[in-house]
């Protein structure tokens, strides 16, 4: 979808780059061990801020789509972008230097 604040920047499919998908995102990040309890608390506070008014204007004024995903919701965006670039880093044949 197009952001909305910038509206005449067309999508990476109208642009004629179909099966292509470009995300950025902004999240929080505690250790493994943190109890449950406390991470979907972080989550639910996080999730208020990002959704009002305020935090939603900020995201918004600085060309993201605020969403405030679950803890779970985020941790499966983080997995299925491990797994996206691990493959495309895969399939180049990109070798780090040492």
């Amino acid at each position: 979808a197009r952001v909305p604040s910038m509206p005449n920047v067309p999508t990476f499919a109208e642009a004629g780059f179909t099966g292509f998908e470009s995300i950025g995102w902004i999240g929080m990040l505690a250790p493994a061990k943190t109890p449950a309890p406390l991470v979907q608390r972080l989550s639910a506070e996080i999730a208020t801020i990002v959704k009002s008014p305020a935090g939603a204007k900020m995201l918004a004024d600085s060309g993201m789509l605020p969403r405030g995903t679950t803890a779970p919701e985020f941790g499966a965006l983080l997995k299925r972008d491990q797994q996206v670039w691990q493959a495309l880093v895969s399939q180049s044949g990109i070798k780090v230097a040492s």
